[in-house]
């Protein structure tokens, strides 16, 4: 976990002093079909708040072959997703699918429909997630 955390600072100073971008995408996980990112700004990695002990986290999902749902073909998804770090539960605020990888290319797809509050489920990428953004921030 602190690797993690290490890795995205250092991540972070590097692209800055190397002027390339403000926003980056730092690889979580992947497989054979798929390569997950969480995005990371200068900053902030997260927006938390300790009052209620919620965070929100955007990351990308970066498919190797091109995936279609409803006739609409995408090779990238980028979504917002919302962590209640006390309850240890997870839902997805926005989701959108992008025509090229990495969240380039048009929007081809897209949904603003809160979804319903979800536990995490052992071995997704939200486990990596939740334990960035609400370990992280126990003080």
């Amino acid at each position: 976990m602190r690797n993690l955390i290490l890795i995205l600072v250092l991540a972070a100073v590097s692209n800055v002093a190397f002027g390339t971008t403000t926003d980056i995408w730092v690889r979580i996980s992947g497989n054979d079909d798929s390569t997950s990112y969480i995005q990371h700004s200068q900053h902030q990695v997260v927006i938390y708040t300790k009052l209620n002990e919620m965070a929100t986290i955007w990351d990308m999902t970066d498919l190797e072959v091109v995936h279609t749902v409803d006739n609409v073909n995408f090779f990238s998804l980028i979504m917002q997703h919302e962590y209640d770090c006390k309850n240890e539960k997870q839902r997805m605020l926005t989701i959108a699918a992008y025509a090229k990888h990495m969240g380039q290319g048009k929007i081809v797809k897209r949904d603003d429909t809160t979804s319903g509050w979800q536990a995490i489920t052992l071995g997704t990428k939200e486990v990596l997630e939740f334990n960035l953004v609400c370990r992280a921030n126990v003080t």
